[in-house]
């Protein structure tokens, strides 16, 4: 992740090699490149931590989702099996009156 960092820096350095500059890294530029390093951390771990408690939310969420599902399931196989059973007691009354003529 930092490898784009340190690349910049180690191709100014070639640079200012090639053309016989001596590179000096004075402490503004090494407090520069410190502070860009920690805000990437920090913006990288702050990141993690809201993306892990989001999923752990939407986790939840989901969660709750399917125990709605499967209760909705549920009633709709019960309110399905209650007309088979009223289908077929109204067929066998009507097989019996079929067979008393």
């Amino acid at each position: 992740m930092y490898l784009p960092i340190l690349l910049v820096i180690w191709l100014v350095w070639r640079a200012l090699s090639a053309i016989h500059m001596e590179p000096k890294m004075d402490p503004t530029s090494l407090l520069t490149i410190a502070g860009i390093v920690l805000a990437n951390i920090g913006t990288t771990i702050g990141l993690f931590v809201w993306s892990s408690n989001h999923a752990t939310s939407l986790t939840q969420a989901h969660r709750e989702d399917v125990r709605l599902f499967s209760q909705e399931t549920q009633s709709i196989l019960k309110s399905i099996a209650d007309e088979m059973k009223d289908f077929h007691g109204r067929l066998c009354a009507i097989e019996e009156r079929a067979r008393s003529k």
